[in-house]
């Protein structure tokens, strides 16, 4: 088992055989899927490397969520 220590600022090494095995470069981003107790550290590719990351229970209406995005947004700018 690999271990690393959580520095004063918050930052964490992560050692050099994951990034290896994981193909990680300086100035690669990756990203922390939580389930349950556990946190997952996946390459950021692109975008659809976060498939998965948020579970969904039900099916979504996207028209419906945009909308909804776009009239917080709106509220937000309007109180700026």
């Amino acid at each position: 088992m690999l271990t690393a220590i959580i520095e004063e600022n918050g930052n964490v090494i992560i050692p050099a055989r994951i990034r290896a095995a994981m193909d990680l470069k300086v100035n690669d981003q990756v990203v922390f899927v939580r389930r349950r107790d556990h946190i997952i550290i996946k390459p950021l590719r692109d975008l659809r490397s976060l498939r998965g990351a948020v579970p969904v229970t039900e099916e979504q209406d996207f028209e419906s969520i945009r909308n909804q995005v776009r009239q917080e947004v709106a509220k937000r700018i309007a109180h700026e």
